[in-house]
């Protein structure tokens, strides 16, 4: 029987609607130092401390995609009334030999960044990009996620990590599912090589080729986010 004065973290999450592994993560900066599971129970003013943390984040990441969601509406709103402006009049030529401006260098912003953005997250390294992505796979909110950052967190606002979540996480989650199709073709070819039929081996040397073919087209594709 579970006590009055206690609360078990699995049904926490349901309440919450978060993984188990967000509120055991937040556990310690509470003075919880004892390893805790989905199945654990936490004292009552403790789960109470967790409760408003996670909704008071959940709120500022609401207000954070309404104001991404506003922006973009007002964006699109001028874009459409730039449309409607009646194109200006081509200027006169002159009768004078003008010499050329000078080419202004092209901003190309973040390298190797045009198919995920030009947001901050693009252009943080790699091994960054997946500790950002393998946190919202895990479920972790994102205020969390910017201060497990560190340093290449300081700059980062709850908007950045938001439009991040619709587009650079979605070619990665992508990116993960490919890796795994392969890595399980492969085993598949290596239990075929080990029964040792000599009847199989063309048909297991006409799957890898396959496979290389489908890697070598993957890489003229975009890198991992």
């Amino acid at each position: 029987m579970t006590d009055v004065n206690q609360v078990r973290i699995n049904e926490l999450a349901r309440e919450l609607e978060v993984k188990a592994k967000a509120i055991i993560d937040l556990l310690p900066g509470y003075g919880v130092t004892e390893k805790k599971t989905h199945s654990s129970s936490i004292p009552a003013d403790v789960a109470e401390k967790v409760r408003k943390n996670i909704l008071g984040h959940a709120e500022e990441e609401a207000k954070a995609e309404a104001a991404a969601k506003a922006e973009k509406e007002a964006k699109e709103a001028a874009a459409k009334a730039a449309r409607m402006r009646p194109p200006a009049p081509p200027p006169a030529s002159p009768q004078a030999s003008v010499t050329p401006a000078a080419t202004k260098p092209v901003d190309v912003g973040c390298p190797d960044a045009s198919w995920r953005g030009r947001g901050k997250i693009a252009c943080l390294p790699k091994k960054v990009r997946d500790h950002i992505n393998q946190m919202l796979e895990d479920g972790v909110r994102y205020v969390q996620i910017k201060e497990n950052l560190g340093d290449h967190g300081k700059d980062l606002t709850l908007d950045n990590i938001s439009q991040w979540k619709k587009r650079g996480h979605q070619l990665w989650l992508k990116e993960q599912f490919w890796r795994e199709e392969m890595r399980a073709r492969m085993d598949a070819f290596t239990d075929l090589l080990g029964n040792g039929d000599p009847a199989q081996l063309p048909i297991v040397g006409l799957q890898m080729s396959l496979t290389q073919l489908c890697e070598q087209l993957r890489d003229l594709g975009p890198v991992s986010p």
